[in-house]
């Protein structure tokens, strides 16, 4: 098992996201079976987030069951019952989880503003979904969100 690599159910959408944006591959799942879920964890050698207790026990060792309730308590939980290092390096795609890829100067870019293509040099497009991603603004609420859980980022 991969303590770096995981697979959500559908009741930890957020921390999935979350888990994304700080560069964990993260697996996202809302329509599968208890069954098609851990069939999933066990071949992709993924670890089980859950909130159901049940699934967690069958589960059995590559299952964790989330205890917290607010996606800051949920964040502060897995990255520290796991040790793991945030990272903002724009790896994956939050919505999709595919590995993004920094366009060359002459790859399209599927859409960003102009002064974001004239501003900024690190960004990122996600070939499966087309979503482009550039550290703007908002990056600094996310810096904000893991000081505030008393996590220091690695660049």
């Amino acid at each position: 098992m991969d303590k770096n690599r995981f697979i959500a159910d559908c009741m930890l959408g957020k921390l999935a996201r979350w888990l994304r944006i700080l560069s964990f591959d993260t697996q996202y799942v809302r329509y599968l079976t208890d069954a098609q879920l851990l069939a999933q964890a066990r071949y992709q050698n993924r670890i089980l987030l859950t909130k159901d207790s049940l699934l967690q026990k069958k589960a059995k060792n590559f299952g964790y069951l989330v205890r917290s309730e607010t996606i800051d308590e949920q964040l502060k939980e897995i990255l520290h019952h796991f040790q793991l290092r945030p990272n903002l390096a724009l790896t994956r795609c939050p919505h999709c989880n595919f590995p993004l890829k920094t366009p060359d100067q002459n790859d399209p870019i599927p859409w960003a503003p102009l002064y974001v293509l004239r501003s900024f040099s690190n960004i990122k497009v996600c070939p499966q979904c087309g979503q482009t991603f550039w550290p703007g603004t908002h990056w600094n609420n996310i810096i904000k969100k893991l000081e505030s859980i008393n996590f220091h980022i690695n660049e």
